[in-house]
């Protein structure tokens, strides 16, 4: 009695060879597309994290005569006068709850604070180097449209004072005659500011050049964590 044999089914060399081909042609179309999500996502994160900055900056304010850290006194306890970015948000550090909101997802030349102790992983060890953001050294709850922070790839004018911070040659003013814009580094030609008003924003460079012409005066500067 003959058996009968039933041929077995498979992929010949050339068939596996075009769907290797095919997959790879998908992949290379579909990759750009990830990456613009993936960017999208990580750049909406840095702007939250932003407003939950800036509502801290906020609520720390509320209880200082409705003035920010970097205009009031060390004795009372401000910021003002420190040369140096984490010192500022150090002292709102009771509001902000946790340092890693203070690194935004594309910064990949930063780090993150596990807190804000000065343990090997904490704030006052890392210093800037766990930073994303530069502080505003000169906004008022009066004036809502100066910013609180913004990320810490603007470009201005280096090497300037803050008069009401008392914070002299390494501010980066952004008059608009400074033209103010930002570097490739974290996002692509947009940067991320939170207001004094709490209100935060993505800005290209010709719509940060637009926000820097301030009805609420001078100066627009920052201290950038260097």
């Amino acid at each position: 009695m003959k058996s009968h044999i039933v041929p077995r089914n498979a992929f010949s060399l050339i068939e596996l060879l075009v769907v290797i081909v095919i997959v790879a042609i998908l992949a290379a179309l579909l990759f750009p597309t990830l990456a613009r999500a993936k960017a999208k996502a990580h750049s909406a994160a840095c702007l939250n994290n932003q407003k939950q900055i800036g509502l801290s900056f906020i609520v720390w304010a509320g209880d200082h005569g409705d003035q920010f850290p970097s205009t009031v006194d060390a004795e009372e306890g401000g910021s003002k006068g420190k040369l140096t970015t984490w010192q500022h948000f150090l002292t709102i550090s009771n509001e902000l709850v946790t340092p890693k909101i203070l690194h935004c997802p594309t910064d990949k030349a930063r780090q993150v604070a596990g807190d804000f102790s000065d343990a090997a992983w904490g704030l006052q060890t890392m210093t800037n180097a766990a930073l994303s953001y530069a502080v505003g050294t000169a906004p008022r709850s009066a004036t809502p449209r100066m910013h609180l922070a913004c990320d810490r790839n603007v470009l201005g004018r280096d090497g300037q004072g803050c008069g009401p911070s008392d914070i002299y040659g390494v501010i980066t003013q952004l008059r608009v005659t400074d033209d103010p814009h930002w570097d490739g580094s974290m996002h692509f030609n947009v940067g991320n500011m939170v207001l004094a008003d709490g209100s935060a924003h993505q800005f290209t460079r010709a719509t940060l050049v637009r926000q820097m012409i301030n009805p609420d005066g001078d100066p627009n500067c920052s201290l950038k964590p260097n």
